[in-house]
């Protein structure tokens, strides 16, 4: 088990908060997950001890469950949920619902599924816990027809062993990153666009098992037109801090077709490019501030920019200077 995971223990974030909790006993482990109903069977010898480690944010909520043993562990998740989980480490096989679960398994539950999962004997899993009407509201193309959709009459998905390792990357760095006190948020706005990436992560992970093959427009015009409507809707949204996910869903196009377009009409990908625009829309406010009266963060955070050191760095890589600079500049012009 790893010991790093202490030191996480009961830290508040601005708009989010960071549990953890040591058990050296399965009863009490299956009780420390909220709004569960489970029991946990140990079924290989020896002392117990497992952890759990949870950022629990107004919507949802991210999870890190480790165990020593094989365990049974049968129930129900949730009310109203839908979990995502996969292994970040595991020593040996287990069964979920009775098919094989290994390292490059993601787990999906809803309420119509009992959970009925044979850990192996050593795990560190991490789950996704979303409310249904979240990830509806966040991500409308989700309508019971996206990839989730086999995964969730399965209760599980075989995953491309590099895919899962961009996801097990990106879990790993969000815990770091709290850590280290690089994530706020306290606005709605950054909390918006960290659920977007969040979920949208967990669910482009799944993309790799849609067999759908939508032709990729062939029009040159055809392909200005889609990415001309494109950023449109992003101009026109920004304030909501909107996810391509949700550009996709208006335009009723795949996002692998979107990201072909803006490839060849732009020369980059269209996250990159709603990137691009809320930092510009970033440097228009510091422009217009005094300042004296300048939180940078604040106006950062507010515009959905939840990584606080990842933002210095990327307005400086875009525009030549850091965020303090142009704020200096706009007092001497003011």
């Amino acid at each position: 088990m790893d010991d790093s995971v202490s030191t996480f223990a009961n830290h508040k974030y601005p708009g989010s908060q960071i549990h953890s909790r040591y058990l050296f006993d399965v009863d009490e482990q299956a009780r420390s997950l909220s709004g569960w109903t489970q029991e946990y069977q140990q079924l290989s010898c020896g002392n117990y001890a497992g952890s759990v480690l949870s950022l629990d944010l107004p919507e949802m909520e991210l999870l890190v469950e480790s165990t020593n043993r094989q365990l049974h562990q049968r129930g129900q998740i949730p009310e109203n949920s839908i979990v995502l989980a996969f292994a970040l480490n595991a020593n040996g096989d287990g069964r979920i619902s009775g098919k094989k679960f290994d390292k490059n398994t993601m787990i999906v539950l809803t309420n119509e599924h009992e959970l009925d999962f044979r850990t192996p004997d050593e795990l560190i899993a991490a789950a996704l816990v979303v409310d249904i009407r979240t990830l509806t509201q966040y991500f409308p193309a989700f309508d019971g027809t996206s990839p989730l959709d086999s995964a969730m009459q399965n209760c599980f998905a075989a995953i491309e062993p590099a895919i899962l390792d961009r996801l097990r990357n990106y879990i790993n760095a969000i815990f770091s990153e709290l850590q280290l006190g690089q994530i706020d948020l306290s606005y709605p706005a950054a909390r918006k666009v960290f659920y977007n990436e969040l979920i949208g992560n967990f669910l482009q992970t799944l993309e790799s098992l849609n067999s759908v093959d939508q032709t990729i427009p062939r029009s040159a015009l055809m392909r200005l037109k889609t990415v001309n409507k494109a950023i449109e809707h992003m101009r026109s949204h920004m304030e909501e801090a909107i996810s391509i996910i949700d550009v996709c869903a208006v335009l009723h196009v795949e996002q692998r077709v979107l990201n072909y377009c803006f490839q060849e009409v732009i020369g980059m990908s269209p996250i990159s490019y709603l990137k691009y625009l809320r930092l510009n829309k970033v440097r228009r406010e510091l422009l217009r501030v005094s300042s004296a009266s300048c939180n940078i963060g604040n106006i950062a955070a507010s515009s959905g920019f939840w990584h606080l050191s990842r933002f210095s760095n990327e307005y400086r890589k875009l525009f030549g200077e850091l965020p303090s600079n142009t704020v200096r500049r706009s007092g001497l012009t003011m």
